[in-house]
């Protein structure tokens, strides 16, 4: 994992880290932390939205992401969601 900052941490069973600026690219990459076992790994989740900036909350296996800003759309007026517990990516919600 390189150095990234303006990320999102969500804490769950793991630190849950999402997006942020790597150098000077905005990420969309999912990394998570097990604070268990001490070990790093990403997670697959065919995100298309890279985002920095943004703020998130933890409702049960849902994560739900706030604005925030995206090279593509610019600044995000949006909440988009993540089923963690499905690894599935849910989108926007309207």
């Amino acid at each position: 994992m390189s150095i990234t900052f303006i990320y999102n941490t969500v804490v769950q069973e793991e630190l849950v880290v999402y997006g942020g600026v790597s150098g000077k690219h905005i990420e969309s990459v999912l990394w998570s932390y097990n604070i268990t076992t001490d070990h790093w790994s990403s997670r697959e989740y065919n995100v298309s939205h890279a985002m920095a900036g943004h703020s998130a909350v933890l409702i049960d296996s849902k994560m739900y992401i706030m604005f925030g800003h995206s090279p593509v759309y610019g600044y995000m007026n949006k909440v988009q969601v993540m089923d963690l517990g499905r690894c599935l990516w849910l989108g926007c919600l309207s």
